[in-house]
């Protein structure tokens, strides 16, 4: 109980910027940084205006406690109803929910801490674990299905599907030991989309966030699976799955006025060039070619052309760009210049 009223008060200075020390009814300290000892003969708020300083009452899980909070007066009276305020909400919250529920309210940016160190044990949920969520959305609104195959399939020890809605499902992978089948989420994530096209027949979109070591920073997570899911079909950077990771200098680039992106863009392009980028056909080819790392004859197979037919291609980029795309430096001016160019447009 020591620790999660530890917990408690830790909140509470991160949310009020209040530091507070707890005490138990017979006036001992608990935790916090003030006096060894406290005032005990009071009913339910005592005034110091001496040490400046109010105490409070509170019930804490059922236990009572004795709360030192810095000032007297209105305000700080304010701050103590504030607090037993919070401490019944998060009592409230402890009330036995299904792991389902747990998960939605962890996803949503919803479970404080309490509740984390509560529930993650009890629902085997590991925390300070390599994990990720991986976000999928099926547009036959077909999401209790994908789960079904999740679970009868491709699950981990530790991980868990939930359904969003009926179009979308969260996946909350973890890498528990480095004995694991996939060299990382993503490949794990392509493995996953495959495998659900080939059991259900119908085509899913399949994100992931950026790897986190603590649940309760999964909402972070869903939230950039999200905006890479937003994005993909704003800026195609081609592939079956999109990573937020692909995604992060875009996100950099939406921080850049306008203007200024298009000043960079007007060095970068000219007629030819533009001809090239607003080519359907080009575009399409060589955001393949880079998908595919460089590889031609993975690109041919891929696009279903002629070895020649590509090469010719990628030699018409080089002449109008001056960007030689099979070299990896080149590669990357013309990944950005694309970027650039969807972001202005």
């Amino acid at each position: 109980m020591t620790s999660e009223i530890q917990l408690f008060i830790d909140e509470i200075a991160r949310n009020l910027g209040l530091e507070a020390t707890v005490y138990s009814q017979s006036g001992m300290r608990v935790c916090g940084e003030d006096e060894e000892i406290c005032e005990t003969n009071f009913n339910q708020v005592y005034f110091d205006t001496q040490k400046n300083y109010t105490l409070f009452r509170l019930r804490f899980k059922g236990k009572g406690y004795i709360i030192r909070i810095p000032g007297v007066g209105t305000v700080t009276t304010n701050y103590a109803y504030l607090i037993n305020q919070l401490s019944q909400k998060s009592a409230d919250k402890s009330v036995s929910i299904t792991k389902e529920e747990f998960v939605l309210s962890v996803l949503h940016g919803e479970a404080d801490e309490f509740q984390i160190n509560k529930y993650a044990k009890t629902f085997s949920l590991l925390d300070n674990a390599k994990s990720c969520v991986i976000f999928i959305v099926n547009d036959d609104g077909k999401a209790k299905e994908i789960i079904e195959i999740i679970n009868n399939y491709s699950m981990g020890k530790y991980d868990f599907a939930v359904e969003l809605n009926e179009f979308q499902v969260a996946l909350i992978k973890v890498f528990e030991d480095e004995e694991e089948d996939y060299t990382s989420f993503k490949e794990y994530a392509e493995f996953l989309c495959q495998f659900i096209l080939e059991e259900m027949g119908t085509k899913t979109h399949v994100s992931l966030g950026s790897s986190v070591n603590r649940i309760i920073d999964l909402s972070t997570s869903l939230a950039q699976a999200r905006y890479a899911h937003i994005k993909k079909d704003l800026v195609n950077l081609g592939g079956k799955v999109h990573s937020y990771k692909d995604y992060v200098l875009i996100k950099i680039l939406e921080d850049v006025p306008k203007a200024k992106l298009r000043e960079y863009l007007n060095v970068l392009l000219d007629s030819s060039v533009k001809e090239i980028f607003e080519s359907k056909e080009m575009m399409d080819t060589a955001e393949e070619f880079l998908e595919n790392s460089l590889n031609v004859s993975e690109t041919s197979r891929k696009l279903f052309l002629h070895r020649n037919t590509l090469t010719y291609r990628l030699d018409k980029i080089q002449s109008a760009t001056g960007l030689d795309i099979r070299k990896f430096s080149d590669a990357l001016t013309f990944r950005l210049i694309s970027i650039l160019a969807k972001q202005v447009n």
